[in-house]
Formats: structure tokens, sequence, C-alpha cells
């Protein structure tokens, strides 16, 4: 991906195809049995939440947060999430939508996006467990914690 609207732009093509796939993010680390149970589960959207991720994202609601369970209002990242077809039929102009929400639809805030376009809509997304982990030099203790436990 070269531009910032180029993630937007690949969610936008794999919508259009109308098939179910799992977005995987390159800095995520997570655990074994994570795509499994993303694979296995039976609801249409789901993804892990980001251990340790205590900011807060922008967008037009600037309290959004990863720590609040998803159920009670916590943003759902793109880092390790499914999308299955009824979810994707269920809202079938979500990505093209983007460029309404911002001109420049960035990586930086589609997680924002699809939360607020989801909660106005409402959709819920199911949470799996444990968390993963994002592999930004901020996580390296994480992740070698993460190594150990393994």
């Amino acid at each position: 991906m070269n531009g910032d609207d180029d993630y937007a732009h690949y969610f936008q093509e794999r919508w259009r195809r109308e098939e179910s796939f799992i977005n995987c993010e390159h800095d995520t680390i997570f655990h074994k049995d994570s795509i499994e149970q993303l694979v296995y589960c039976p609801e249409p959207w789901c993804a892990f939440a980001v251990d340790g991720n205590d900011v807060t994202i922008g967008g037009k609601d600037p309290v959004l947060t990863t720590l609040k369970p998803f159920n009670e209002g916590g943003l759902a990242p793109l880092c390790l999430m499914k999308f299955e077809t009824p979810f994707i039929l269920r809202f079938p102009n979500l990505w093209d939508e983007a460029w309404l929400y911002d001109d420049l639809p960035s990586w930086h805030h589609l997680d924002a996006y699809l939360y607020e376009y989801t909660k106005e809509r409402s959709a819920v997304c199911h949470q799996h467990y444990p968390n993963v982990i994002n592999a930004n030099k901020m996580y390296r203790q994480k992740i070698q914690n993460l190594r150990e436990d393994l």
C-alpha cells in the first residue's frame, strides 16, 4: 500500500467480491488458535481487541476507546477481524461511503469510521479472546512476554 487511502480501497475491493474474509494487519501478533476461532465462529462479524491499547481514537467521537468490551461501546480494531458475506451484504456501501466520512479516508481513521458507521446502524462486533498485540515499538515488552507464555 502506497497512499494513505489505499487501505480503504482494499476494503472496497474486498466488499465488491461479496466473499467472506479475515483481515490480518501486518503488525498484529496473535495466539495460535486466533484464526481458528474466527473461522469457526458463527457470528458474521468478529474481531479481537488489542492488548494494552489504552489510547483513544479520533474521528467524530474523540472518546472512542479500545479498552471497553465491544458490546459496551469499545471500538473493534481492524487488526484481526472477520467479515462474512451476510455482514458485507447487510452493509453494501460501507466502504464506498468512507469518502463521505473523510475526504481522504486514511488508514489511521478506518477503525473509527467502521465503528461509527456500524454503531449508527445498531451493529456490534462479536469479541474474541485473548487480545492480540500490536507489534510496534511501544509493545516490544508485551511481545517478549507473549513469547515466554507460548
